[in-house]
């Protein structure tokens, strides 16, 4: 019996098991995830500290927390802490907010 790959693939397709769908409210989600982390910082600063690492890297998540509170930056992921323009964006935060 001989099968063509064209065959072989159509019996056997093991795609959406390998890299299933991503569903259309997956990005409806994160938004819904960020407005609600967002929300949690701007009266919390120090709860970036249990926020998911994506939004320890988000620049407006982490200004926010940083915002309420200065400690907050220490939660901050490290590329944001090593880049000079942000790390300028959170000394403007913090010289206003004196």
């Amino acid at each position: 019996m001989k099968l063509s790959l064209k065959g072989l693939v159509s019996k056997f397709d093991t795609r959406s098991r390998i890299a299933p769908a991503i569903p259309a409210t997956a990005h409806l989600d994160f938004e819904d995830n960020r407005d609600r982390v967002l929300s949690e910082v701007n009266q919390n600063g120090l709860a970036l500290q249990s926020a998911q690492e994506v939004f320890k890297a988000d620049r407006e998540v982490v200004l926010a927390a940083v915002k309420q509170d200065g400690d907050a930056l220490k939660y901050a992921a490290d590329h944001l802490k090593a880049d000079s323009a942000f790390m300028a964006q959170v000394r403007a935060l913090q010289n206003n907010a004196h």
